[in-house]
């Protein structure tokens, strides 16, 4: 199955895990925060609705696991917290959102 996940929960759940990256990967305050990316919202809101639109394709879970990778090079994200959004990819990819 390819594109727009079918099942409302399944849709639910990933528009909860794209929110949460962005608010994750967005500093409060902008300006002194490490590896501060100015259009990281509007980047990411643009990289998630292709990466629905392609829910399902194995392509679009090892894009998700690069562009996770880069939040933390770019120190958007913690190891950690890139750790637990992996542990969601992961879980997704075997479910019906990715």
């Amino acid at each position: 199955m390819t594109g727009y996940p079918k099942n409302p929960a399944a849709r639910e759940s990933m528009m909860t895990f794209c929110n949460e990256l962005i608010a994750a990967a967005e500093a409060e305050d902008a300006d002194k925060a490490a590896g501060y990316l100015p259009m990281i919202r509007t980047c990411m809101a643009d990289y998630f609705e292709e990466l629905m639109a392609h829910a399902g394709d194995r392509p679009a879970f090892d894009q998700l696991r690069g562009f996770l990778n880069g939040l933390v090079v770019a120190q958007r994200l913690t190891p950690e917290q890139g750790h637990a959004f992996m542990q969601r990819v992961n879980a997704g990819a075997t479910g019906e959102w990715l």
